[in-house]
């Protein structure tokens, strides 16, 4: 009885490992031969560089959109002080404004306005 169950655990041993042999063959494409081993680390790597790629462009395209809000608010606020830098001109060249500066430097209106005549090419002579 010991023979017989040495033998079949033998048997069972053997069928196993040439089972396990015949399904880890190596693949063929071409010429090229490839073992399961191989093919499945590049298909991992495949994966994982797919992955990171993806990983990336959705990163750059966030960022990017986040430059972009930035930019606008840049050109927002460049504008509200464009506007503001105008309406300050308006008021400094408006003529009560130049009134008053005259005013407060003490400058007196010209009542009496002489032009000289131009006399040839020459406008003033001593």
């Amino acid at each position: 009885m010991i023979l017989t169950q040495s033998s079949s655990h033998t048997f069972r041993r053997s069928h196993f490992q040439e089972r396990s042999h015949t399904q880890t063959r190596p693949s063929r494409l071409g010429s090229i031969v490839f073992d399961g081993l191989v093919l499945n680390s590049i298909m991992l790597a495949l994966i994982v560089f797919t992955g990171l790629s993806y990983l990336f462009v959705i990163n750059q395209s966030s960022v990017s959109g986040f430059k972009m809000e930035e930019l606008q608010r840049n050109i927002e606020t460049s504008q509200r002080e464009l506007r503001q830098l105008e309406l300050s001109r308006a008021q400094l060249q408006s003529l009560a404004s130049i009134e008053a500066a005259g005013e407060r430097l003490q400058m007196v209106a010209a009542n009496d306005v002489h032009f000289l005549p131009a006399v040839g090419t020459v406008v003033a002579s001593r």
